[in-house]
């Protein structure tokens, strides 16, 4: 199966003019092995990797060949959502590569096989790909009282998910990133109905309601498109809020990143005089703590219990959760951090100049506007970096 998706690999970063030796070796390396367990880190590859290793599971599940998906269209849908995602501290593509593979986790799971059809796995791994794609780095309600031109668009309802949605089907539409043109019309329906509800379904207004909806299940029928489609949105929910699930050396690296980002976003609400949003307004690792547990309280652990009702391989990412609800305990009690030694390969997110680039499309595709900077940015990025990856117990321990 891996000299097989070698291949694959190799023959569509050829075709995009990159090397297929370098392919061959990464996919055999023990370094892509680590895409089948819990403990993937996206951070230790560069981004043109990361292509490599997306475009691998779509052959993994046999998409490619269902769907007749020609090899240079898939590497270069891939690399054109890679590039629609700004160079923001969290919602990046590093954070996409994140969901997309939970996402292929859980659909590896014998017990989704039974849940889901090859077209829903179509739409998960399409979906858990774009489902931030042209993230600002700022949430909803920023948008709607600033009254972005996002939030005019979409009049305020699910402002970034529907902006997403949009995007990715945006893609979709162009022939050459056009990986669905082989659907039937029935099948491109179901497909994108699919898609765009658990893109929605990431929106955390809905939170609450999918989880009751999906907790009111006793079991879920393969023929019901509607508990197909809860499903798969559930599972792309749970993926996007799983970094408390992982290893401790992930958990992490993800908390210091979403808390970097939400510093920038109460930097511009100070800035344009607006109320500031107190979660977001931390200001040492005790508060970083303490908005952890509650996350894992009230938003994680609920929604992978419910989940592994249906999926019982999950029971990794419980024992993780568990694990790291304790780990924050600690820090807020002691103050004392506990930080990550996962490797980190250098990004892009800033200038020469200390400031978030503002010019980062490629090509004819145009990224949405990313964060403005300030030159105390690169101080406070870097320091998330050093606090990511200080030393620490060793990863299998923690």
């Amino acid at each position: 199966a891996a000299a097989a998706a070698a291949a694959a690999g190799g023959a569509a970063m050829a075709a995009a003019g990159q090397s297929p030796d370098a392919t061959i070796a990464l996919i055999l390396s023990d370094d892509f092995k680590s895409m089948n367990t819990w403990g993937f880190n996206p951070f230790a590859f560069t981004h043109d990797q990361l292509v490599v290793m997306a475009c691998t599971v779509f052959h993994n599940f046999a998409l490619v060949a269902r769907y007749n998906i020609p090899q240079p269209r898939l590497i270069r849908f891939v690399d054109r959502v890679r590039n629609g995602y700004n160079y923001v501290p969290y919602h990046n593509f590093d954070h996409a590569m994140c969901v997309f593979q939970v996402c292929y986790m859980m659909l590896s799971a014998e017990s989704t096989s039974n849940l889901l059809t090859p077209l829903d796995y179509f739409a998960v791994s399409v979906g858990s790909l774009c489902h931030d794609v042209g993230h600002r780095g700022v949430n909803n309600q920023f948008e709607i009282v600033t009254q972005s031109d996002l939030a005019i668009t979409y009049n305020d309802v699910s402002v970034m998910e529907n902006f997403h949605g949009a995007e990715c089907f945006r893609i979709l539409a162009d022939p050459r990133t056009n990986i669905v043109a082989e659907l039937s019309g029935a099948d491109f329906k179901e497909f994108r109905g699919t898609v765009v509800a658990a893109i929605l379904a990431t929106d955390m207004s809905k939170h609450v309601q999918g989880l009751k909806d999906l907790q009111a299940r006793d079991a879920l029928s393969l023929e019901s498109l509607d508990d197909r489609r809860l499903f798969a949105s559930s599972l792309l929910h749970a993926a996007d809020v799983s970094n408390p699930a992982l290893p401790w050396f992930m958990a992490r690296v993800h908390a210091e990143f979403v808390s970097t980002e939400f510093r920038y976003q109460v930097r511009q609400e100070r800035g344009l005089g607006l109320p500031v949003t107190t979660f977001m307004d931390i200001s040492d690792v005790r508060g970083l703590a303490k908005l952890n547990m509650g996350f894992v309280d009230f938003v994680v652990a609920p929604l992978f219990a419910a989940v592994h009702e249906f999926v019982p391989e999950l029971s990794p990412c419980i024992t993780a959760l568990r694990r790291n609800r304790t780990n924050w305990q600690r820090i807020a009690d002691t103050g004392e951090d506990i930080p990550s030694r996962a490797r980190i390969v250098a990004r892009p997110w800033l200038d020469e100049s200390g400031r978030v680039r503002e010019a980062v499309g490629v090509g004819p595709y145009v990224r949405g506007p990313p964060l403005s900077g300030t030159a105390s940015d690169k101080v406070e990025y870097d320091e998330a970096v050093r606090l990511a990856t200080g030393t620490c117990r060793d990863e299998a321990a923690a």
